[in-house]
């Protein structure tokens, strides 16, 4: 029976331990994260899970939480280029419709994809929702 009662108290600490931090990453003002941490599962939208991308070793995650006006972002930039024909088809596959060269929108979700400014090899793709 202690047995029993101590394995249920071990059980729920850990619970607790872990929705606690839960919370305090989905409240963080900004997140740096990598796939396969908890963050990028609790944080990453299934759109940016799902993207047609092979090999992202050096993917790096970003999430900012919503603060009043400001949408909750989250973002992936990686080494490589996708192109324009591969990225409008998974969009349009999943609902989005193009806004413009380069982004998309669907409900509260806006989507842009562009090069990073200081390296022309790196993309980054960035989802805004809003509230």
């Amino acid at each position: 029976m202690k047995k029993m009662i101590a394995g249920i108290s071990l059980f729920l600490i850990a619970t607790i331990v872990i929705l606690v931090y839960s919370a305090s990453i989905i409240l963080s003002e900004h997140v740096t994260y990598k796939k396969g941490s908890l963050e990028y599962y609790l944080l990453t939208p299934e759109i940016i899970k799902e993207l047609p991308l092979k090999q992202l070793t050096d993917a790096k995650y970003y999430y900012s939480s919503a603060d009043g006006n400001k949408p909750a972002i989250n973002t992936i930039e990686f080494s490589g280029t996708i192109s324009d024909s591969i990225l409008s088809d998974y969009f349009s596959s999943n609902q989005y419709e193009i806004i413009e060269n380069g982004s998309y929108k669907k409900g509260s979700q806006e989507v842009t994809v562009e090069y990073v400014k200081d390296d022309e090899k790196r993309m980054r793709i960035t989802i805004f929702e809003y509230l």
